[in-house]
């Protein structure tokens, strides 16, 4: 059973962060973010709204959908 077929039968966090964090690589990213993380799902990192830090790391502050974690 993979990390993917794991998460999606069990759902406990646990097993859905870490099969995220398996399938961080370039090729299997795209593939992992469609199979575990809705499509409405919130991402917050480092905050919630700061412009000025967004210019300097793009993935500060909140942001929603699949394609933020890719």
């Amino acid at each position: 059973m993979t990390a993917i077929e794991k998460a999606l039968s069990t759902k406990a966090p646990k097993d859905v962060l870490q099969a995220f964090l398996l399938n961080t690589a370039k090729e299997s990213v795209a593939y992992a973010s469609e199979k575990i993380i809705a499509g409405n799902a919130d991402y917050a990192s480092l905050n919630f709204s700061n412009p000025e830090l967004k210019k300097i790391e793009p993935w500060a502050g909140s942001s929603q959908g699949r394609d933020v974690y890719i």
